[in-house]
């Protein structure tokens, strides 16, 4: 105990090296004995992860380590920090913004969390509409100061990192070579969206028209679904990423009046803004490299049609699973219903369930496809379903956010 609280005396000591020293051996504590990281010891590694790279690398590590507690959660969990957290993830050039975006996927499991996300407004600087999240001003990230003072609502600037990270070269020789602006990937933010939308807050936000990072940063008043950012995710090669953004699509469509807009074209006009376009994106990972008749083939969406015999599925039985839930949500409504028909939704399923091993999924198939294939008596056709049918009539069947 002596040793621990000494090793935290040594953290404003004026000499980095002892810095380090003392951050390397606080994180063996952080494994092995996270009872020991009390108020004081943690607002100490908050502040090191303003301190040179390698230090900061440390304390970010430690952080995301005794994250996974409830009480150093809360401890972790300030106004000033979390302003510095989002804003640190936003910030392009900020080194560390993947063990930044872990530490925000471990915290925003919390209810007071996922509120404080989804309110935020961060510091920004604006410059010629480059924005500087100048609230992220660390050693290892850089800020320009100077510029028009204003404030972005952080939710937007998150997305817009994931959408940059999910480009970025896995390796850092890569990066150097395709001069990546983004240095980190950003994948665990996919987490952080399927967290918040497990909320009424964070489902409004993805499923209403709202400033883009864009607008904001060109102070325009053009409008989209943020759920469009992130829908043709579903297909990247990174797991985490892949998850998350499957479980943001689904929480989402737990908002039926959202359906309209979610399954709108992105030609077509919803709300005032182009509508999500998602159905392609949440049947695709479903298909494999079958060659439909040409009838079948023509009702399909674009995307999923005349597939290279290279197409595989989704490997993922859980990510499966959450695609064909998301499809079972649709069909809480009749328009949902119907679209999912015209679309011909079937037929995909239906490939996709002759060739599926796993028992969960195979359930959630044969639901899905009894849903779809029954015909519209007058008491079904109307825009809901009753409250039992909402449940995907079978009781044992209730879907839950992820």
């Amino acid at each position: 105990m002596s040793e621990f609280k000494e090793l935290v005396t040594f953290l404003r000591n004026e000499n980095p090296t002892i810095r380090q020293i003392a951050i390397q051996n606080l994180a063996g504590f952080s494994t092995t004995q996270k009872q020991l990281f009390d108020n004081q010891s943690i607002q100490e590694v908050k502040l090191s992860c303003r301190d040179k790279p390698a230090i900061a690398h440390d304390a970010f590590s430690i952080l995301v380590n005794i994250s996974d507690s409830v009480l150093t959660s809360n401890a972790i969990v300030t106004n000033d920090f979390m302003v510095f957290l989002t804003s640190y993830i936003a910030n392009p050039t900020a080194l560390l913004a993947d063990l930044a975006c872990m530490l925000l996927s471990n915290l925003s499991k919390l209810p007071n969390v996922i509120h404080t996300i989804c309110s935020q407004q961060i510091p920004v600087s604006l410059n010629n509409g480059e924005p500087s999240f100048i609230a992220s001003k660390s050693e290892s990230s850089t800020v320009q100061i100077e510029g028009q003072q204003t404030s972005f609502r952080a939710v937007p600037c998150l997305v817009e990192a994931f959408v940059q990270g999910a480009n970025k070269p896995e390796t850092a020789v890569e990066s150097a070579e395709a001069q990546a602006k983004r240095k980190s990937n950003c994948h665990f933010l996919g987490s952080v969206f399927a967290n918040i939308t497990t909320t009424q807050p964070g489902r409004e936000y993805f499923t209403s028209p709202s400033p883009s990072f864009e607008a904001l940063a060109n102070q325009t008043s053009d409008k989209e679904y943020p759920l469009a950012k992130l829908t043709a995710f579903t297909e990247h090669p990174n797991n985490i990423r892949r998850h998350g953004v499957a479980s943001t699509i689904k929480n989402s469509t737990f908002v039926k009046d959202a359906h309209r807009a979610l399954l709108a074209e992105d030609k077509e006009i919803i709300g005032g803004c182009s509508g999500v376009n998602m159905l392609p994106y949440v049947l695709l990972p479903l298909c494999g490299p079958e060659e439909f008749d040409i009838d079948e083939q023509e009702a399909l969406p674009e995307v999923c049609q005349l597939l290279p015999e290279t197409k595989k599925r989704e490997i993922d039985p859980s990510v499966r699973k959450t695609h064909i839930e998301t499809l079972l949500l649709l069909c809480t409504t009749l328009h949902g219903r119907e679209y999912l028909r015209s679309r011909n939704t079937y037929v995909v399923i239906k490939a996709a369930h002759a060739e599926e091993k796993d028992q969960q999924v195979i359930d959630e198939m044969i639901k899905l496809v009894n849903l779809i294939m029954r015909q519209e008596g007058e008491e079904t056709k109307i825009q809901e379903l009753s409250a039992k049918e909402s449940e995907m009539v079978d009781e044992d069947m209730m879907i839950e956010e992820v």
